[in-house]
């Protein structure tokens, strides 16, 4: 399930560029995030944070429903999955990749429609044996 049409592009909001770096060295150093690791972004928009990732040979995944702004981050060379996220998904993920390390989602909790479902997601493909 997708939908074509999202009007927000992370990268059109310059003014948060230095917090992204700084959030991205951070959170390398305290979960010892490294070449071996697979960061995932859901609802990652255009791909905007886990370029950062990408600048320092970290393997990302991007979620994300919005067909238009996935594109960009395809484009962009960040893998994405155009679908919302939730179990079936993880669960197919799971079997099709390997499981995250670090699962990052910034400001979408308030835009799911099944919370409960997203979350369990979460769980299913989180590496909870990576620290």
């Amino acid at each position: 399930m997708k939908f074509h049409e999202y009007a927000y592009f992370s990268s059109y909001a310059i003014h948060g560029f230095s917090m992204l770096i700084k959030y991205t060295n951070m959170i390398i150093d305290r979960f010892s995030i490294n070449a071996n690791s697979l960061v995932v972004e859901l609802a990652s928009n255009d791909g905007y944070l886990l370029q950062h990732f990408v600048k320092k040979h970290i393997p990302v995944l991007g979620v994300e429903p919005a067909a238009n702004v996935a594109k960009v981050a395809i484009e962009k060379n960040i893998p994405t999955i155009i679908d919302f996220f939730g179990v079936k998904l993880a669960e197919n993920m799971s079997k099709e990749n390997e499981q995250a390390d670090l699962i990052i989602g910034n400001n979408v909790l308030a835009q799911v429609p099944h919370l409960n479902d997203f979350v369990k997601g979460m769980k299913i493909y989180l590496n909870l044996r990576c620290h």
